[in-house]
């Protein structure tokens, strides 16, 4: 071979009497280069040939030399996502041509004369990939090279990415069955793996054993009448059918006086006649079912197997229970059922099935190892999928587990649908799908997967992932998380590709929510967010697109296996951040409506004790001694019943408000839902309605009377501090705030300002703040490491 792309090498040939084979390619990737991945590791190459041809295998070393390999090892030399060159020389007369199993590589390759040439890209695909030399349909040479991902170390995190998708499949398939037939051995555990797999694979079939067995004990059986020619003096029950015998065979009737055959006159004797006879048979529908069900499994166990071997060995642990189960299986069809026919109609069944003992609990069991082999198909056919299908599943899989480790439950499992033939996986399908949450509070989460937006005021858009949190019947707060196997790497530092960030952009702007009111559009979307392949979690934190999130809520995360702290603190934040919180860190295109903070048009006002705040929530009114509100804030529109944690302990907090109707003023003693001999001046107010709220839970100290706040802030509040938030301003050290607390720093919200430890801080302006009457020019995320020296 004489012409090379410009940079290309050869990385391997093969020389044989029949033909020469070169695929050449660069060296080096250098993405993976760069990001230092796959360093000091051996890719797989197998060759086998006819027995009748001699082949030298040549494989290049890092340095482009060329040297013979007589093993089956190689230096990493092929990557997804990069392009080589295949050229095949054929000698002699020879009908030759390549085949592989990918369409696009078999089509890129052209024959011209006694050559075959062409370029090829292994398109994000990873793993053993296998080139077929054939002649005339026969298999002159099978060539077999390892595919290694370009962003992602293959060893390190490639396979643990496969593990960890193989473990959470089988943790959710396992606790899906557990609920669906109530079975306490399938919910042993809350997250099962790859091994707990194996070990209820096994529970399952030893039951479904012993229901064997107790068939073989007390099988269902039926009487047959079975007719048989016999000697005459051996017939105990003659068959109604000797007549037409005797018909038939005249030969085997002879004279007899003693006959008791009587013929025109003459008496027979028969030398042979039909007995009839009562015989219990096993070969019955309900049997042959079973035999049926048998036959199913190891065909079942016999596909799995020879998956397995492809893609691992016979010393894999599946393979091996596998194989224990159909030895089990053989040795029952080989026994007791050696004589019990075929089923012919296997889609009906009777009542056998749903009430005689052994039977009934064999069906049950085969439906469940049924649907446990099926999950086990899939597993162990994964592999083909393209890297970026897999990274993609993966990340999804990977978020559903950061959320149960947060506390929350899972009440539906979306991404799997039983079928009458096992589990179907829908995310390994693109179908749109979705698992549920709740967690102790009754908060509810939704992770979808494609979740598909088509009435926009733009086009459809289908992110990968989106986070649907409902807190308390709010609406809902929506995240996107893209999984992007793609990696940009400029001056040797990695992050997401900018039209990707872009991508992000378009999205949350593209999904919006119509508000009833004006019909104008807002965001509904909260956040979203770029994953991308990339270990360095440490380095990427100085990435513009990490810290763009803190600002517009837009950015990235580099998750792989082992690396995904940043993203797992992100979710945690989402989860337990407020409305307000999460509202305050969004770009909104309406007009940012300072009447959310400066409006107060809500009263919350202090309840006494739970007699009055049953008669207020009963009697649609509230009122309070004049003394106490000599001057109603003019343009009050609603009150919110406070609950202190003194009178109503695990109740306190606001969980009513009511819209104002009228108010007038009257004596004590003129109430008639609360009954009191007193002439003092009280206000009351009227109400046309009183609604469950929250609950907006209190904090270290109370409301002693009342405070005012805005409709905006009652909405949206989890706490009593957050309806003092007077800007946005504040609601950003608030944040901050939130987090110190979390380390041991008593936090209190005063009138117009904040404590940290005793010390007063307040917010100016977006840059400016006073702390204890002192002034600095900083940033938000300062300001916190400020307070927390300052309180040491």
């Amino acid at each position: 071979m004489d012409l090379l792309p410009t940079g290309y090498k050869n990385l391997l040939i093969i020389e044989s009497d029949k033909f020469d084979l070169y695929i050449s390619g660069k060296i080096h990737n250098l993405k993976s280069d760069i990001l230092n991945l796959n360093q000091n590791q051996e890719a797989g190459l197998f060759v086998r040939a006819q027995e009748d041809i001699n082949v030298i295998v040549k494989t290049s070393d890092r340095f482009g030399n060329l040297g013979i390999n007589y093993g089956y090892k190689m230096m990493p030399s092929f990557f997804d996502n990069q392009i080589y060159q295949l050229y095949l020389n054929k000698k002699g007369n020879r009908d030759i041509e390549i085949y592989h199993l990918d369409d696009e590589i078999r089509n890129s390759l052209q024959t011209y004369g006694d050559v075959i040439v062409g370029n090829f890209n292994f398109i994000n695909e990873v793993g053993y990939t296998t080139f077929k030399i054939r002649e005339n349909s026969a298999v002159l040479l099978s060539l077999t090279i390892e595919v290694f991902p370009s962003k992602m170390d293959y060893k390190e995190d490639y396979m643990a990415m496969m593990d960890e998708i193989n473990e959470e499949i089988s943790a959710l398939a396992f606790d899906f069955l557990g609920t669906t037939f109530h079975m306490a051995t399938l919910k042993d555990t809350d997250l099962q793996s790859g091994v707990e797999f194996i070990s209820i694979l096994e529970t399952i079939y030893n039951k479904f054993e012993d229901s064997l067995k107790r068939i073989e004990n007390s099988p269902k059986h039926a009487i047959i009448q079975e007719e048989k020619v016999v000697n005459p003096w051996m017939v105990k029950r003659p068959s109604k059918n000797n007549i037409n015998f005797f018909r038939s065979h005249p030969k085997l009737l002879y004279k007899d006086n003693k006959g008791f055959i009587e013929i025109n006159g003459v008496n027979y004797y028969p030398i042979k006649a039909i007995e009839l006879e009562k015989k219990t048979s096993l070969d019955i529908f309900e049997n042959r079912y079973v035999k049926y069900i048998l036959m199913r499994l190891k065909k079942k166990i016999v596909k799995i197997k020879n998956n397995i071997i492809i893609e691992y060995n016979k010393e894999n642990e599946y393979y091996k229970v596998l194989e224990k189960i159909e030895k089990k299986i053989d040795g029952h069809l080989k026994s007791f059922f050696k004589d019990i026919g075929d089923l012919k109609n296997p889609y009906s069944t009777t009542l056998v099935f749903q009430m005689a003992p052994g039977y009934r609990e064999i069906y049950k069991y085969y439906m469940i190892l049924n649907k446990g082999l099926t999950l086990g198909d899939d597993l162990y056919s994964i592999s083909p999928k393209k890297i970026w299908k897999l990274y993609e599943i993966w990340c999804y899989l990977k978020i559903d587990k950061i959320i149960k480790e947060l506390g929350y439950k899972v009440t539906d499992y979306g991404i799997i649908a039983p079928t009458n033939d096992g589990l179907t996986f829908n995310l390994l399908q693109d179908k749109t799908s979705k698992i549920e949450y709740i967690n102790e509070e009754g908060e509810i989460l939704e992770l979808w997967y494609n979740k598909s937006y088509q009435n926009l005021p733009t086009t459809e858009q289908k992110p990968d992932t989106v986070l649907c949190l409902n807190k308390k019947g709010e609406r809902d707060r929506m995240y996107i998380f893209d999984a992007k196997y793609r990696i940009d790497v400029k001056d040797g530092i990695a992050g997401p590709l900018e039209e990707d960030i872009n991508e992000m952009h378009r999205y949350r702007d593209a999904i919006v929510a119509e508000m009833k009111d004006d019909f104008e559009y807002r965001f509904e979307t909260f956040g979203a967010y770029i994953m991308f392949p990339y270990a360095d979690e440490k380095k990427f934190t100085n990435h513009k697109y990490y810290k763009s999130i803190d600002k517009v809520n837009i950015g990235a995360f580099p998750i792989l296996p082992g690396t995904y702290e940043l993203m797992r603190n992100h979710i945690e934040s989402i989860l337990f951040e407020s409305e307000i919180e999460s509202k305050e860190r969004v770009i909104r295109h309406v007009v940012d409506d300072d009447s959310r903070f400066k409006y107060k048009n809500v009263l919350v006002a202090n309840t006494k004790d739970k007699r009055h705040l049953e008669a207020y929530v009963k009697n649609n009114f509230y009122h309070i001694p004049l003394k106490y509100m000599s001057t109603v804030r003019p343009g009050i529109e609603y009150i919110a019943f406070y609950q202190s944690i003194r009178m109503f302990g695990d109740e306190a907090g606001i969980n009513y408000y009511g819209k104002i109707k009228k108010m007038r003023l009257y004596k004590r003693s003129q109430c008639k839902e609360l009954i009191k001999k007193s002439d003092e001046m009280y206000i009351r107010f009227e109400l046309e309605y009183v609604k469950k709220i929250g609950p907006i839970k209190p904090v270290e100290y109370g409301i002693e009377l009342f405070i005012y706040t805005t409709k905006y802030l009652l909405d949206n509040a989890e706490t009593v501090h957050e309806l003092s938030l007077k800007n946005r301003n504040e609601v950003e050290l608030y944040r901050i705030l939130k987090n110190i607390k979390k380390e041991g720093h008593i936090v209190k919200r005063m009138a117009n300002y904040f404590e940290v430890d005793g010390i007063k801080v307040e917010v100016l302006n977006k840059n400016t703040f006073r702390i204890d009457g002192r002034l600095y020019d900083t940033t938000f995320d300062e300001i916190g490491y400020i307070l927390r020296n300052l309180s040491t």
